[in-house]
């Protein structure tokens, strides 16, 4: 990474998002950990153009399109470890590893009734950390059979959840 906060990426592909052929390009990853007695999940949420994270304010503004994967893990875990990680469909008591994978369109900082939503029902990503860089692949498809990628290559920057601040 350079000092101006860009990536030296040009030997790497872009890092973005897709929804068929919607392409979204990432500007900013976060990632909090919810703990639990037994499970933790952990929630990474890469954001695109058009979206502003204040992380004073820890608020959202602006409009556009965010790729949401949530991970459930022994509540030892406190960030997200390097593995591949496979969809998981059920409503309750997720398998450790388990991931469930969402874009969500972001209308002036939240989430609306009518923002559009895509769920994936399959998919696996792979998940490497060098240091501080993460490289996250994901490949997947939501109900209606269009293909949900992304790939993302950086610093993933930890938010501190809120049972986390209440201490």
């Amino acid at each position: 990474t350079s000092c101006n906060g860009k990536d030296d990426k040009s030997e790497d592909a872009p890092l973005q998002f897709s929804v068929g052929s919607d392409v979204y390009s990432v500007k900013a990853a976060l990632q909090t950990v919810i703990p639990g007695t037994d499970t933790s999940f952990c929630m990474v949420a890469l954001a695109s153009d058009g979206l502003t994270y204040d992380a004073a304010a820890q608020t959202v503004t602006g409009s556009g399109y965010t790729f949401i994967s949530e991970f459930a893990f022994p509540s030892t875990t406190k960030v997200l470890p390097a593995g591949t990680y496979s969809i998981f469909t059920g409503k309750t008591n997720p398998p450790m590893g388990a991931m469930g994978v969402m874009v969500i369109e972001i209308k002036n900082g939240e989430m609306t009734e009518t923002s559009t939503t895509y769920e994936c029902v399959s998919g696996s990503m792979t998940v490497s950390k060098t240091d501080e860089t993460y490289t996250i692949d994901f490949s997947g498809k939501d109900k209606t059979g269009k293909d949900i990628k992304c790939h993302y290559k950086g610093v993933i920057l930890y938010l501190p959840s809120t049972t986390e601040k209440a201490k």
